[in-house]
């Protein structure tokens, strides 16, 4: 891994782009925007497969990713690995750092990764100073463990391939707001093994659940890249809920991801 330490004001892109994400669910001003936008950090670079940190470790940094695909993994004494986050552009590696000073969870690079590492102590300053970044960080981290508790319920409550079609749904969506996907395609940046230690699956079971979906028309692949050709039967088969991230099901995936692109930018 490589480390460089740069200022905010120096390389705004990326701290910009997580402040934004935050705006979706609270009113943050243009001065908020503007005062995460200068923090200090240092960036990190990791190949595909490096783990940037392990689980129960220390955190003196509030951790962004500026580019790639991340996952928060536990693991258990038998080596087998249960991914418990995907954080892709804009997304904090671990929310709850700020408050427990500790990582929950493992962090692995599941393509190479450019991690932001903003001192612990600046975000916290700046929570005490402006209210309303203390608010979307807490909105940040508690829409952070919703998503863990719905990932426990699916676990043994739909059957694989439902598990992997809420993946793919969640991931569509959020690329999709985060100004990484056209349409209904989107850059699948993770290995069948990945995408089984996500769901709960081997690696050969991930195999066949997506010829399914292939061979039932709801998605095509091409390469490392995804289409969603019937966003109602994928996300009826998934279960999956919009909800969170803005979109009703009645607008249909291409309508409703655009709308949420466009607050996005705003």
């Amino acid at each position: 891994m490589k480390r460089s330490r740069l200022s905010g004001d120096m390389m705004t892109g990326p701290l910009h782009r997580f402040a934004q994400r935050l705006r979706l669910r609270v009113p943050l001003g243009d001065d908020d925007i503007s005062a995460m936008g200068v923090l200090p950090f240092a960036s990190l670079v990791a190949g595909q497969g490096t783990t940037i940190y392990d689980p129960n470790s220390n955190a003196d940094s509030y951790q962004i990713v500026a580019q790639g695909l991340a996952a928060n993994f536990r693991q258990g004494r038998s080596g087998q690995r249960q991914l418990t986050a995907l954080r892709i552009v804009g997304d904090t590696a671990e929310p709850a750092a700020t408050a427990l000073g500790w990582n929950p969870t493992g962090l692995v690079a599941l393509s190479d990764v450019t991690i932001l590492q903003v001192p612990l102590e600046a975000v916290r300053t700046l929570s005490r100073q402006r209210p309303h970044i203390a608010q979307a960080l807490y909105y940040d981290c508690a829409f952070d463990a919703a998503s863990l508790a719905r990932l426990l319920g699916n676990s043994r409550r739909i059957p694989a391939i439902a598990r992997v079609a809420h993946l793919l749904c969640e991931l569509a969506v959020r690329y999709r707001v985060a100004g990484q996907a056209s349409e209904n395609q989107f850059g699948l940046l993770m290995t069948q093994s990945d995408i089984g230690d996500a769901t709960g699956s081997t690696s050969v079971h991930v195999n066949r659940v997506m010829q399914a979906l292939r061979m039932n028309g709801l998605i095509d692949t091409t390469g490392r890249s995804v289409r969603i050709l019937n966003w109602t039967g994928l996300s009826h088969l998934a279960e999956f809920d919009p909800t969170p991230f803005g979109v009703s099901d009645e607008l249909g995936a291409a309508e409703g991801l655009e709308r949420l692109h466009g607050a996005s930018a705003e």
